[in-house]
């Protein structure tokens, strides 16, 4: 019957950990080291009694039952706070057609993505060379 361990690395090697508490120590000699250094962290490693491992995904949420919640400090910024460039809000016009179709203000935005999308053939490179 095989037991799902959660596993993390240590400094040397890896820890399995199975639901009752017990604990697994894989060390840089041990045969199946590279196999598991190769595995998502997130994966169920499942211990056979033959010593036989296999990983799965954490169908049945075992990593929420052993792991430990750690508290984080977050600092945020209003909106209100943040301080921007007027120059970012000035147009730039280009003198030509379309700069009517780029803002209302005449001319595109610092900052701004212009794309050309159309059917191939439609002039797009032609009307941006122009």
């Amino acid at each position: 019957m095989k037991i799902p361990h959660t596993y993390k690395p240590t400094a040397n090697g890896f820890e399995l950990k199975s639901q009752d508490g017990k604990t697994v120590l894989i060390t840089k000699d041990h045969k199946k080291y590279n196999w598991l250094a190769g595995q998502e962290s997130n994966r169920v490693i499942n211990v056979f009694p033959n010593g036989k491992m296999t990983s799965s995904a954490d169908y049945k949420g075992l990593y929420a039952k052993t792991s430990s919640t750690k508290k984080m400090k977050v600092k945020l910024t209003k909106l209100d706070d943040l301080k921007f460039n007027d120059d970012l809000f000035i147009p730039m016009p280009t003198g030509t057609v379309a700069d009517k179709f780029f803002s209302n203000e005449g001319g595109f935005m610092p900052g701004s993505n212009i794309m050309a999308a159309g059917a191939p053939g439609v002039g797009k490179t032609t009307v941006l060379l122009e």
